[in-house]
């Protein structure tokens, strides 16, 4: 397939007029307007214009969409990359929150499920976890589970 007519981004940071040749689901080749091959018998889509850039990826989030990545299920997980990919996003590196040892243990388990069982064409890849937590100061332990910061740790907050 090709996706023709696009603005591509290239090399040099800019973007020209051009396209994307795929082999399957792999980029095989991007070219400028000026470098446009013979297409031939491929199909060709029309990309009337549209900025073409490479997958995103979000390093930093905690869910979307109603689901959050500490729900603890695969399903949940499922829909946050298949919405990541609908918007762009390739590869997702979601966060937990500050929480009991016990239950990142099993939000880190159902990940690596979700992660052994593969996603669906269509949805992000997980490509890592972004744990929060005290781990190095359990004075300090984030803004998600306010009982664990002291309220001597407060003052570095007022005006």
């Amino acid at each position: 397939m090709i996706i023709d007519n696009v603005k591509v981004y290239t090399e040099e940071k800019t973007f020209v007029k051009g396209g994307i040749m795929l082999d399957g689901d792999k980029i095989q080749r991007v070219y400028a307007e000026e470098e446009k091959p013979q297409f031939g018998e491929e199909e060709v889509l029309d990309g009337d214009g549209a900025y073409a850039i490479p997958g995103l990826i979000d390093l930093h989030f905690h869910g979307c969409k109603g689901d959050d990545f500490c729900d603890e299920n695969e399903e949940a997980i499922e829909r946050i990359a298949q919405y990541e990919a609908s918007i762009g996003v390739t590869a997702i590196a979601p966060a937990t929150m500050t929480l009991p040892v016990e239950e990142l243990k099993q939000i880190l388990s159902v990940a690596a499920k979700y992660k052994k069982n593969g996603t669906s064409p269509k949805a992000a890849d997980l490509v890592g976890i972004n744990m929060e937590g005290p781990f190095i100061s359990r004075k300090k332990a984030g803004a998600q589970n306010p009982e664990y910061i002291q309220p001597a740790d407060m003052g570095m907050f007022r005006r």
